[in-house]
């Protein structure tokens, strides 16, 4: 995805907001039925080698665009202009599609079986973030949509809703076309033309990203910063109600956490017990003043938080997938304890998010270099 900020003579205020497609859930995986209602974090339910969840028909909808691309836009006079080099991989079991985009942008593109779903979180090196939320059409093609919101001093009450349609259609196997349509959120007619971007897809096996910028906007911005106390290496355990390490039930868990785009983007890979893996997007979006983070799993599992810093803590809040396919309230609290120590606790709501209680916590550790 290429995604291009428009400039309204505005700066962005508040931000993606995800719209809803009326997607039919698929079948729960079959290790998300084995872990059962209980809250099991980083592993700690998973089996031995039960990793074809993500085989489902939920899972692969946008397979199609797995592969290394050169890609060139079309300009309004209908010419093509220069490529522009992208790869997109399966990872994590075939339970995530990764899109890295010229080597300045990646997006983590993830199934949810409980909302039948597909969903994108795109972060780029100059502090777009967006958020997309819907799944496969009747003709194959993928199609997700998200709102940006714009200050606007002439619209109701001060905000311009830009709604984005972006859509992934294969033409051959070996072309792909990519079309954001961009709608007034205020009158739901064309905004401008109404295309943002219309790109042409070509697989090719010589393609190479260019380097990530070394700084960028997010760089020295302290919001971007602000959960920069989790980059680094770590040993998750069980913790307990005082929050003291236990032993892990299953076996060692660790967690690397990175700073990735110039500092836009802290990215987290974690490897658990029986060869479980999991992988997490945490990202700042400035128009909206709000962290966002996707986590997901080689089991088949989303979990889709958001919330901010507060105080020493971050605290985030979303869903859970349960056994049934249904999904539960959750919220997720990191607070460090010194440098090299961060308790993590998860809560749980039965009253639609008004209390939480505390299910479970983990301790991180920092592992020695």
């Amino acid at each position: 995805m290429r995604f291009i900020t428009t400039c309204l003579s505005a700066t962005v205020l508040a931000a993606a907001v995800a719209c809803e497609t009326s997607t039919p859930a698929g079948p729960v995986p079959t290790a998300l039925r084995q872990e059962g209602p209980r809250l099991q974090l980083y592993g700690q339910g998973s089996k031995e080698n039960v990793f074809t969840a993500c085989e489902a028909p939920g899972y692969r909808q946008f397979d199609f665009w797995v592969g290394r691309w050169a890609v060139r836009g079309v300009r309004a006079d209908g010419s093509l202009g220069p490529v522009q080099p992208s790869v997109i991989e399966r990872e994590l079991d075939g339970c995530v599609i990764e899109e890295n985009w010229t080597g300045t942008a990646r997006s983590i593109n993830t199934y949810d079986p409980a909302s039948g779903k597909y969903n994108q979180q795109y972060i780029d090196a100059f502090g777009s973030h967006l958020i997309l939320t819907g799944g496969a059409l009747p003709d194959g093609s993928m199609e997700m949509t998200g709102t940006t919101f714009f200050s606007c001093a002439q619209c109701p009450n001060g905000i311009f809703p830009l709604i984005s349609i972006w859509s992934w259609t294969a033409i051959t196997p070996d072309s792909v076309r990519q079309l954001q349509r961009q709608i007034n959120g205020l009158n739901g007619q064309p905004w401008g033309t109404g295309i943002g971007f219309d790109g042409r897809y070509k697989r090719t096996e010589s393609i190479a990203l260019r380097p990530t910028p070394a700084t960028g906007p997010c760089t020295n911005n302290p919001l971007h910063r602000q959960f920069d106390f989790l980059v680094g290496d770590w040993t998750v355990s069980n913790g307990n109600a005082a929050g003291l390490a236990t032993a892990h039930g299953n076996g060692p868990v660790t967690s690397t956490v990175t700073n990735e785009l110039a500092g836009c983007l802290v990215e987290e890979r974690v490897e658990g017990p029986g060869g479980y893996t999991g992988w997490s997007f945490n990202g700042w979006n400035q128009s909206e003043e709000v962290w966002y983070r996707t986590y997901v799993n080689n089991l088949g599992e989303r979990v889709f938080l958001r919330g901010k810093r507060d105080g020493s803590r971050m605290v985030l809040t979303g869903t859970r997938a349960l056994a049934d396919g249904q999904s539960t309230l959750v919220q997720v609290t990191w607070e460090p304890d010194g440098s090299d120590r961060v308790v993590e606790t998860w809560s749980v709501s039965e009253d639609g998010g008004t209390s939480y209680v505390v299910a479970q916590s983990v301790v991180r550790v920092r592992r020695a270099s």
